[in-house]
């Protein structure tokens, strides 16, 4: 069932995109001159367990394009209990609770919850390059000037009717000539963390780094996979100097965060689009949403081979060994 629903995706997908415009659906014409300000919201709520964000404002209207941060904030829902004393629960002795037992427990207690907190301390470090959090305040900050290039950048994106994810892949080089000149270099990437691997996963693996229409179905659904445990979302508020306002919105979970709901009327899965976000975004040193709107070619690559070798690990293996099988034969015949 799972592998049917994954083709009818791949041939149904490029008729989703190309056929918007054919449905009638009015794609946004926003003009930079009719514009006020614009708000940028920058969310991430870490499995329902905390959440954090910034939000921005560019002012438009004034010869310098300038970029404040209004608002940052910062909450967590767990519960880190302080120091547990049992000197303090009067209600417990009054119950006559042994005291020695009990000081014992909540010791115990309080070693877990430190435990916790280191925990969780190490992860932030490891993942975010921090532990410490985000404060909690509102105002009005200078961060820096946006230039009127990269706010046209934005609108040519925002406006463009050719809202599918590939025409990324042209900007950046990569067609069919490039897959053959660097499929080698690409399969080396991945062989070096999976040299133990079995010879029917390899010829998986080269098979999506060497044929171009497999590597583009494996970049496009590595943007769109979904996970359960991290949930970021971007906001966009294009305002009028008529006070009507456009919604961008975002809720998706890996590079360019895609798809972009388009002021409710359609989705764009237009890499360029976060790429001309992620550029007006100020140079955060942590807990910023700018590497994963506007990443490196490099850093895509790589989870485009982690999407590959995820995906290879639940292919059916008794086809692949006969090819596999096949390839070794043809290999030997060929000498």
């Amino acid at each position: 069932m799972k592998k049917m629903i994954y083709i009818l995706f791949l041939i149904f997908f490029p008729c989703l995109l190309s056929g918007q415009e054919k449905k009638g659906i009015k794609f946004l014409d926003v003009e930079a001159s009719s514009i006020d300000k614009i708000i940028l919201i920058d969310h991430y709520n870490d499995n329902y367990e905390r959440i954090w964000g910034r939000k921005y404002e560019i002012i438009l209207n004034s010869d310098t394009i300038k970029l404040y941060q209004t608002e940052e904030y910062y909450k967590s829902y767990q519960f880190f209990p302080d120091s547990l004393n049992f000197s303090k629960m009067h209600f417990l002795q009054e119950k006559g609770i042994d005291s020695i037992k009990m000081n014992g427990m909540l010791a115990e207690i309080n070693r877990e919850n430190e435990n916790r907190i280191k925990y969780r301390r190490r992860i932030d470090s490891m993942y975010w390059g921090t532990s410490t959090m985000l404060k909690n305040w509102k105002g009005k900050n200078y961060r820096k000037v946006i230039t009127k290039p990269e706010i046209d950048y934005l609108f040519s994106e925002i406006n463009i009717k050719n809202n599918g994810p590939f025409r990324y892949l042209q900007n950046e080089g990569v067609d069919s000539l490039w897959l053959s000149e660097n499929s080698d270099r690409l399969y080396n990437l991945w062989f070096q963390e999976n040299k133990k691997s079995k010879a029917f996963r390899q010829t998986y693996v080269k098979y999506n780094l060497e044929n171009f229409k497999q590597f583009k179905e494996c970049y496009m659904l590595c943007l769109l996979q979904r996970n359960m445990n991290n949930y970021p979302y971007f906001e966009v508020q294009i305002i009028s100097n008529n006070n009507d306002t456009t919604f961008l919105k975002s809720q998706g979970q890996k590079f360019f965060q895609i798809p972009w709901n388009m002021n409710e009327q359609y989705k764009s899965y237009n890499p360029n689009l976060a790429i001309a976000l992620g550029k007006l975004l100020p140079n955060e040193d942590h807990f910023s949403s700018e590497k994963r709107l506007n990443p490196k070619y490099s850093d895509l690559e790589k989870e485009i081979i982690n999407y590959i070798d995820f995906k290879s690990t639940s292919i059916d293996e008794k086809k692949w060994k006969k090819i596999a099988k096949k390839k070794i034969e043809t290999a030997e015949n060929t000498r």
